[in-house]
């Protein structure tokens, strides 16, 4: 319950965090949830789990731009290879989503939902910039 505090005021405070160390280098989808959770709407814990989910949803899109954004730049066997490890990666995240539901009873509290769906979107949110530095050299 205590981590789950923590996570709660360090998503309050990262909008705060990105101003101070400057901020213009942050993805529009982390400033777009950043507004989100300091709307109002955003400060009650469904709120936050729909700012999550929205989040989540446009990592997701980017996910598939910088996948195929690579791929397009890769040769032959390089694209079997990525396409492996994709595939590989993809399970990964469904098995991971999976326990991260059984995480999510009423023993645990509501603040356990914004956690796991922070622990996703941060789980795509960093694929999606690996994917990305493969690209750029």
């Amino acid at each position: 319950m205590l981590l789950a505090a923590g996570l709660v005021l360090s998503l309050a405070a990262a909008p705060a965090l990105a101003a101070d160390e400057g901020g213009s280098d942050e993805d529009p989808i982390d400033t777009a949830l950043s507004q989100c959770l300091d709307a109002p709407d955003g400060q009650s814990t469904q709120g936050m789990v729909e700012c999550l989910g929205a989040a989540y949803d446009s990592w997701d899109g980017a996910l598939n731009e910088a996948y195929k954004g690579l791929m397009d730049s890769l040769e032959p066997a390089q694209k079997d290879a990525l396409k492996a490890s994709q595939r590989q990666w993809i399970a990964y995240r469904d098995s991971e989503q999976k326990f991260l539901q059984t995480l999510v009873t009423p023993d645990a509290g509501t603040i356990m939902r914004v956690t796991t769906n922070q622990a996703m979107v941060d789980m795509v949110k960093a694929r999606v910039l690996l994917l990305r530095s493969y690209g750029s050299e």
